[in-house]
């Protein structure tokens, strides 16, 4: 395992991530990682109608990497992540 920093090459905007610090076995995994789409079920609590959802993991990183470059940094561990730089408005 290594750490990894996944950061943004393109323009920030707010409530965008700017670079993620993450543990992965690859600099691939961690792109994977970073990119991924979390989705989720919930119920509306005035209709009561169920709904889903889907969000990127980190908001401003396009699912295909093509707007990140990923860094190796040395360290062991875990994975997981480690840091996260959120670019709030």
């Amino acid at each position: 395992m290594a750490l990894y920093k996944v950061s943004r090459t393109d323009t920030v905007d707010y409530d965008e991530h700017e670079a993620v610090v993450v543990r992965a076995e690859s600099s691939k995994d961690a792109l994977a990682f970073v990119t991924r789409i979390e989705t989720g079920e919930g119920r509306s609590a005035i209709s009561g109608k169920a709904f889903t959802w889907s969000d990127p993991a980190y908001r401003g990183f396009l699912a295909d990497g093509s707007n990140a470059k990923v860094t190796r940094i040395r360290g062991r561990g875990e994975p997981g992540e480690i840091l996260a730089s959120f670019n709030a408005g």
